[in-house]
């Protein structure tokens, strides 16, 4: 997995704050039980490689803060995080 992917996971986790306790565990779950880190986005299409989930999700979540800034800025910047890296999670 390339570094520059992991860096901007690292970075939009830094931008939950109101939520840090329950956004942390969760992160533990993910990282720690689970291949969120390493799992493909699909098995024959889109992303299907390592890594390619977070890469998605990750795309997903810079995407969602652009469209925040943009058109909805009332908005939490931790609410695109969240929603933009977990929203395939289940």
């Amino acid at each position: 997995m390339k570094m520059d992917v992991l860096k901007s996971y690292e970075n939009l986790k830094q931008k939950v704050t109101m939520r840090r306790g329950a956004f942390q565990r969760f992160i533990e779950l993910l990282e720690g039980e689970t291949t969120w880190l390493t799992s493909p986005a699909s098995t024959r299409f889109h992303l299907a490689e390592e890594g390619g989930l977070l890469k998605h999700s990750v795309g997903v979540a810079e995407t969602l803060l652009i469209f925040r800034d943009n058109l909805a800025p009332g908005i939490s910047e931790e609410s695109c995080v969240i929603v933009g890296l977990f929203h395939d999670a289940g």
